[in-house]
């Protein structure tokens, strides 16, 4: 057990510290207590008199859904994109190229920490959820699929914005590419809050999974490309300790030093003592 931290990934061990940490998160997770408090409040005294149980069950759950997908597709992916692009930024890639992480490596741990975050926020609203549940006219099915509905674009958010902040190379560009995780978030919001709604407002039926899968696939899709991009970007390369690339020929023997164009440093280095006389006099 002592040594069941060690084998955490270091990106998210992290990351997890400084989100728990953050006044963002503390902020966010107390609003989204509040809210939930202050709609529950309001739909009891607001509904007092109505007699049909099934409706107060679904408006509830509607409500409740429709507060936690604020956190999931803009919080979230917005925390995702401040750590990837303050890797670039502040240029501590670095010292991550000295380790032997890889760049998926590096990757799962922004999404990880995303994971976190997001299941305390789902432990925060499934009590008032659950609590709709009594009122009847839900089912079991329906909160889980509302549940998967609302993270898995929540997931495409989160991956949107690590695409974004590892395409960041300046102020300006950070710029834009915030707006950009900015608009991906409430593309999300928008999309999630309308299966949502038709999730809870109407019988659950065959139009629903099936407008579900129709655009989950092509979603999936894009998450995938997206995610290819944001490794190839996120290339971890020590351009001070390799500067170049040494070409072999066939006995072993190096013939050349082939400088790289994206290193801090162009000088060729001398031919080795390995070198053949026959390739230094070339």
């Amino acid at each position: 057990m002592d040594d069941f931290s060690d084998k955490w990934n270091p990106v998210l061990v992290r990351e997890i510290r400084r989100t728990l940490k953050s006044r963002v998160f503390g902020a966010t997770f107390l609003l989204l207590l509040f809210s939930c408090w202050a709609s529950c409040i309001y739909l009891v005294v607001n509904n007092m008199e109505v007699l049909n149980l099934v409706e107060r069950g679904r408006s509830f759950c509607i409500i409740y859904f429709s507060i936690l997908l604020v956190p999931i597709c803009i919080v979230v992916p917005l925390s995702i994109f401040s750590v990837s692009s303050q890797e670039r930024l502040g240029q501590t890639l670095q010292n991550i190229a000295m380790t032997r992480l890889k760049p998926a490596q590096v990757l799962h741990g922004y999404l990880w920490c995303g994971v976190m975050q997001a299941g305390l926020y789902y432990s925060a609203i499934l009590p008032f959820i659950s609590f709709g549940y009594l009122f009847r006219g839900v089912d079991i099915f329906q909160i889980l699929l509302g549940i998967f509905i609302s993270l898995y674009f929540g997931w495409a958010a989160w991956v949107w914005g690590l695409l974004m902040g590892t395409s960041v190379r300046g102020a300006v560009s950070h710029s834009i590419c915030l707006i950009c995780s900015l608009l991906g978030g409430f593309l999300s919001l928008f999309i999630s809050s309308s299966f949502i709604s038709i999730l809870f407002s109407t019988e659950m039926g065959v139009g629903v999974v099936f407008g579900f899968f129709c655009l989950g696939i092509p979603t999936f899709i894009m998450m995938s490309f997206f995610y290819g991009i944001a490794n190839e970007r996120i290339k971890i390369t020590n351009r001070t300790a390799r500067p170049y690339r040494v070409i072999l020929g066939e006995d072993g023997n190096i013939l050349r030093f082939k400088p790289d164009p994206n290193s801090l440093y162009h000088e060729v280095p001398q031919w080795h003592e390995q070198t053949n006389s026959e390739i230094r006099n070339q």
